[in-house]
């Protein structure tokens, strides 16, 4: 999501368009509010974490997280509470497999942001590239046409230079469950990025490179719900226990996914020719998430991250 004053006064330019006039004179007003709100600074940390629990074993599973201000841990004080590291500490768990996660977000990233800047970072030495973009070009008001050709350009560039790493893609988080969204630029902003996160869904299920797991079902009711416990002071990002709910659900999927490819590889006696040519994580029957009734929420334990 975006950060900055200017991203969310940049909804002005989209929002307003097609909307009758008073309805539009309404949504300008909240705009100039949302404007006038501080938000929060930016992480002064980068994520680039071995998270290595003791009953998990195996490989280490490379994962590169592009993204924006979510990936990048807008929220989130410290990099152990952010949204890579979250994920990274309950996929181990859920694979039974140890995860090098590197972040590669940037607060207020649009995709053509990504394409440019995060992608060329990558390599092959990543096994699986996870994407949470849309958010700023949905403030933005995005093209849904163009944006689908760069969420195709970003998968196959991002496949060529990790040599086959499938990339997946998370789709648009809920924007309209922002506390600092009020009606009726909170439906806008939904139908906005509504339209985007269907585009993207589209389009990732369509190519081969790519992959979708649908974040998005799985946090709704939970950021619908309890808005004031899971966003940070600024309204509009997650705090640390936001965080803790997106990557439990972030990792389920992407467990599931790789199990599953993992199991059809196996069946078919290889990976075959195709992108994704990385070690899959073979499925673990006996892993489970330790209790953490007793840990601060949004907080794995420490002892079980170190830095990479």
């Amino acid at each position: 999501m975006p950060t900055s004053r200017s991203t969310v006064g940049a909804f002005v330019a989209g929002a307003l368009i097609g909307v009758p006039s008073t309805l539009g004179v309404v949504i300008g007003n909240q705009i100039n509010r949302a404007r006038r709100h501080g938000f929060l600074p930016l992480p002064e940390y980068d994520v680039d974490l071995r998270v290595s629990p003791p009953w998990v074993d195996g490989d280490v599973l490379s994962v590169a997280f592009l993204g924006d201000s979510l990936v990048a841990g807008v929220g989130a004080p410290l990099a152990e509470q952010s949204l890579p590291a979250q994920t990274a500490y309950r996929l181990a768990a859920h694979l039974g497999r140890p995860v090098h996660m590197r972040g590669h977000g940037v607060a207020s990233s649009r995709i053509e942001h990504v394409i440019a800047e995060q992608v060329p970072e990558l390599d092959h030495s990543v096994d699986l590239v996870v994407v949470l973009v849309g958010a700023n070009d949905a403030t933005r008001a995005a093209n849904p046409r163009e944006f689908g050709r760069r969420v195709d350009h970003l998968t196959t560039e991002a496949s060529t230079r990790t040599g086959g790493a499938p990339v997946v893609f998370m789709g648009i988080p809920p924007l309209s469950t922002a506390p600092l969204l009020a009606w009726p630029l909170k439906g806008v902003a939904g139908l906005v990025g509504d339209a985007l996160h269907l585009v993207q869904r589209r389009v990732s299920c369509s190519h081969p490179g790519a992959r979708y797991i649908d974040v998005r079902s799985a946090v709704f009711q939970d950021f619908a719900t309890m808005s004031r416990r899971l966003f940070s002071a600024d309204g509009y990002h997650p705090n640390p226990a936001g965080y803790a709910v997106l990557a439990e659900a972030v990792a389920s999927a992407l467990a599931d996914l790789l199990v599953e490819e993992f199991a059809q590889t196996t069946r078919h006696g290889g990976r075959g020719e195709g992108p994704g040519e990385a070690e899959w994580p073979a499925p673990s029957s006996a892993v489970h998430l330790p209790p953490t009734e007793h840990y601060e929420p949004g907080i794995p334990p420490p002892t079980l991250v170190d830095a990479a």
